[in-house]
């Protein structure tokens, strides 16, 4: 048996599979930063496994991200309920209309490769809810101090307002408007007659309608 041949044709797939392991721990590297950028700090625990890490983080992004989902995720668990697990959130992701596609066999495998642009969607989620709590709450706190306080500006805006509300008030009934004229019952005049008169009532001066125009 040719032993030296055999190892020759051994090293490239030992190669490849070192390499694609290092590509795996890159993407679980990767997978652990977003989630503790999202707010999911068990991922520190050195205690926990990865599947619980990765898996736990996804399931908690669902939650975070106010969206009614079921996902019975526990740590520890066996092979069963991992692909339990797993299908729980394959659902979920369908129910909250991930377009990128993610099967319950690749969760329970851990396929960094598969789940890492689904956990980047996830925090997108979360993020995005979080900032729509931020203003929400926001708009929340300045309604209430705009009850409950007042700043200086506001209050020296308040004061001048109530200091010229006399004169407006003064200056609105010396300047309202009064009837001068009113006309006699029984006629019945076109519209736009009819609006002459009105403002003729008030006061104002139409030359249309005064003696004399219509023979200018």
């Amino acid at each position: 048996m040719n032993f030296a041949g055999w190892q020759q044709e051994k090293a490239p797939a030992v190669d490849a599979l070192a390499e694609s392991a290092a590509d795996a721990q890159a993407r679980y590297g990767e997978i652990i930063q977003l989630l503790l950028a999202a707010g999911y700090f068990r991922a520190r625990i050195p205690a926990l496994s990865a599947f619980d890490k990765v898996v736990g983080g996804m399931a908690w992004c669902m939650t975070a991200s106010s969206v009614d989902v079921d996902v019975a995720f526990q740590e520890n668990a066996t092979i069963g309920q991992k692909i339990k697990i797993g299908e729980g959130i394959e659902r979920s992701l369908q129910k909250m209309k991930c377009r990128i596609p993610l099967q319950a066999h690749q969760i329970q495998g851990l396929d960094y490769a598969a789940i890492y642009p689904v956990v980047q969607w996830l925090v997108k989620q979360v993020y995005a809810f979080q900032q729509e709590i931020g203003d929400a709450m926001r708009r929340l706190s300045v309604s209430r101090f705009d009850r409950d306080f007042a700043l200086p500006a506001d209050a020296e805006l308040s004061a001048r307002r109530a200091q010229m509300l006399p004169t407006v008030r003064r200056l609105d009934s010396n300047y309202a408007p009064a009837r001068r004229f009113r006309a006699k019952r029984g006629l019945d005049p076109s519209n736009a007659m009819h609006a002459g008169y009105v403002l003729m009532e008030f006061g104002t001066q139409i030359s249309a309608l005064q003696p004399g125009a219509a023979g200018e």
